[in-house]
């Protein structure tokens, strides 16, 4: 018989839980009735025998208080990430902020226990809750914890996706959510317009326009440099919105081209990536050429490893 007990530590709406018992005692009940067994066993008589079934309570009592001690420590961790993140970034401390009023719940996992879980990943949002490694909370590197976030923020107001919607409407819904969370109000505008027209299933691939430009505010505030001016931000909320139009054809169509031989799959795939790029606005301003599948693969490859790459949008982190 196998089992798993969830070691993430946790926090929803500003209150810091273990995320696999309601409240901190449920930890210390569990190791008082693992030591209860231990003693138990003990009077049975096989007490000095270290594989016997008191070595082995005893062992389960000490395994599950590491398990305590790390989810505590964790805790800790994640509090200090966000004190010192909200004191160097106004717009992390928003982002954050928001996230605890709405009670985005977020677990933060042992690295290990994480990659066992999500391989590849730097983050995971999923179903409203985010889950990321330990690691990530490490200043100084990327705000994977507000990346994060803002996906669950935004995942609250799906009508901000919807192109069923009159535009206007889209941009009065973000433009409200962007007030309440503290943003400039004209950047919901910015986001809503740059998006127009991505089906609903990129919705992920939307957020990331958003996540892209917080990230670069983020970085900038941290490094003492002027906020962007209304020019550079529409034409980053621009480069930004091409940038992930093109990631998610690499990443998807492209990517299942690229692995394999068989002419039939290589050219399913190539379809897909081609209509990938032609449902966005910004895949259909520049079309791809070329007559032949491996002519085709060539012109779309170069386009979109032209605009997945983020050295047009570097000028706006200094």
């Amino acid at each position: 018989m196998s089992f798993r007990i969830d070691t993430s530590a946790s926090i929803q709406g500003g209150r810091a839980t273990p995320d696999s018992w309601a409240q901190p005692q449920a930890f210390s009940d569990a190791i008082s009735r693992s030591r209860r067994l231990s003693g138990e066993a003990s009077g049975t008589g096989m007490s000095d025998d270290p594989g016997g079934v008191g070595g082995i309570g005893k062992s389960l009592a000490d395994w599950i208080e590491q398990l305590v001690k790390g989810a505590a420590e964790r805790l800790e961790k994640l509090d200090r990430y966000k004190a010192e993140e909200s004191k160097q970034s106004p717009t992390g401390a928003k982002i954050i902020a928001e996230a605890e009023r709405l009670g985005v719940p977020v677990h933060v996992l042992s690295d290990q226990d994480y990659r066992s879980r999500y391989p590849g990943t730097g983050g995971v949002t999923s179903n409203g809750e985010v889950y990321i490694p330990e690691s990530a909370l490490n200043t100084g590197g990327d705000p994977v914890l507000e990346h994060e976030l803002l996906h669950a923020i935004f995942g609250r107001t799906p009508e901000i996706f919807d192109n069923a919607r009159p535009l206007d409407e889209r941009i009065t819904a973000a433009r409200d959510l962007f007030q309440t969370t503290g943003f400039d109000a004209d950047d919901g505008e910015r986001f809503v317009r740059v998006i127009d027209g991505w089906p609903p299933d990129r919705h992920v691939d939307a957020d990331h326009v958003q996540a892209y430009v917080s990230g670069v505010d983020i970085g900038r505030e941290k490094a003492g440099l002027p906020p962007l001016t209304d020019a550079q931000r529409d034409e980053l909320y621009a480069g930004a919105a091409e940038r992930e139009a093109a990631l998610g054809v690499q990443r998807g169509g492209l990517a299942d081209y690229a692995k394999t031989e068989s002419p039939f799959l290589r050219n399913l795939a190539l379809a897909r990536a081609e209509a990938q790029w032609a449902e966005t606005p910004q895949g259909r301003a520049h079309p791809p050429s070329g007559d032949t599948v491996e002519e085709r693969a060539a012109s779309l490859k170069a386009l979109v490893d032209t605009y997945a790459s983020e050295d047009r949008l570097l000028k706006f982190k200094s």
